[in-house]
């Protein structure tokens, strides 16, 4: 579904709930808006329905205060409303609309949160609100990442590789040339999400223009004119570092060792490409199915893609693989947290979404200054990373409620 994402962040900024969802996302108004009454503890509290689409509604509840919320009331408010409305979306707001907490039922049956405060990075949600417009109900609805069909992508990816490997010369070894594609389709896949997000001279179709401009210059030389001055003296290197005659890459980023000299290519000095496979790619890159792949949910749908072309071993099931590194990465950014925040960790404990909501400057400073400068993670069977790269996108998350709290 088209829509004004320009007026669906205005929404979200000013937690205008009602209108995003209706006039902007598209979905309905309730059928049966009134306001149940749900009780917890010693006080009763009155969600209403203010959005549905199919059988899934949302609803917003305002607390008096933002301590009011605990790990008790969201589970209570949660269960009063699925035995009428399965899998609802609860949005806790506090009394001045300025934080909202967000909490639905994951396809494993657990309770998920995630907060969003007014003049935080709207990075993470600009994809968030692309998937509640899109929503069509029918699914369990939730705001983490969800794998796309990785059996398709697996096989896209495949061919890729296949193309690209049989195009490169100067690599004897069947193998070597199979990591070396490998290697420069995963570089190819960074750089087509950079460009995405006009970090590549402010152009979108920065790939695709360069690879053209070198087309009408002289064919099939792509590869050794543009993409290897491009890795190693441009992504590789410091702009002030940069040869006077890189000037024609624009202003791009550094990015550090992942694009330096690879063994490979120290070992093989004659590497060359001609432009079909590139041609290819460029085109994969615009097909429905990496639409659905350049957004930050989907970096662990490619990087399972990748395991499985790579070991050879296909997926059962992709999607549960994706939400179980999920839970693994909620669970250990919760204990880490906590536990230096000097929180208990049990069942009844607040978890780090309820501390960001409640905006309690004593722990939102520690957190800042102390806790999460200090945090890392060790996996020693990492694999291609996915569950590494879902741990980042918790903590972008995490980050951007901190920042939204510092512009407040």
């Amino acid at each position: 579904m088209g829509f004004d994402m320009q007026q669906a962040e205005t929404c979200l900024q000013s937690l205008d709930l009602v209108t995003l969802f209706r006039k902007v996302l598209g979905w309905a108004a309730p059928r049966d808006a009134r306001a149940i009454s749900v009780k917890a503890g010693n006080r009763s509290y009155r969600p209403r329905c203010i959005a549905q689409k199919g059988e899934v509604k949302v609803w917003e509840i305002t607390l008096s205060s933002s301590t009011d919320l605990t790990v008790y009331l969201k589970a209570k408010v949660h269960k009063s409303i699925h035995k009428k409305y399965p899998r609802p979306l609860i949005v806790f707001l506090d009394r001045q609309r300025c934080r909202s907490l967000w909490c639905w039922q994951s396809d494993y049956d657990q309770l998920q949160s995630l907060v969003f405060v007014c003049h935080q990075p709207l990075a993470g949600w600009s994809v968030r609100l692309r998937y509640l417009a899109n929503y069509t109900g029918d699914e369990t609805l939730g705001l983490y990442s969800r794998s796309v069909d990785c059996n398709e992508l697996t096989q896209q990816l495949q061919l890729q590789l296949q193309q690209l490997s049989e195009q490169i010369t100067g690599i004897d070894d069947n193998q070597d040339r199979w990591w070396y594609a490998t290697l420069l389709l995963q570089r190819l896949i960074v750089i087509q999400l950079l460009q995405r997000q006009r970090l590549l001279n402010n152009d979108i179709w920065y790939l695709h223009n360069q690879l053209g401009y070198s087309q009408q210059q002289k064919p099939n030389a792509f590869f050794k004119e543009i993409l290897q001055p491009l890795f190693v003296q441009g992504f590789s290197l410091p702009s002030l570092e940069r040869p006077r005659y890189s000037q024609w890459m624009g202003e791009i980023p550094y990015l550090g060792n992942i694009f330096h000299t690879h063994p490979l290519e120290q070992k093989y000095s004659n590497i060359n490409i001609v432009d079909a496979p590139f041609e290819s790619i460029l085109v994969w890159f615009e097909s429905p199915l990496w639409q659905r792949l350049i957004d930050s949910w989907q970096s662990s749908s490619i990087a399972l893609a990748f395991e499985q072309v790579l070991t050879n071993c296909q997926l059962k099931n992709s999607e549960y693989m994706a939400e179980s590194y999920g839970i693994a990465c909620n669970f250990v950014i919760n204990q880490f947290l906590l536990r230096h925040l000097n929180l208990a960790v049990a069942p009844s404990s607040p978890d780090i979404w309820d501390i960001l909501f409640s905006g309690d400057v004593q722990y939102l400073r520690q957190l800042v200054q102390v806790v999460l400068p200090q945090f890392s993670t060790l996996d020693p069977a990492c694999g291609v990373g996915s569950l590494l790269v879902e741990l980042q996108t918790r903590l972008v998350d995490i980050y951007s409620v901190l920042i939204g709290h510092l512009n407040s």
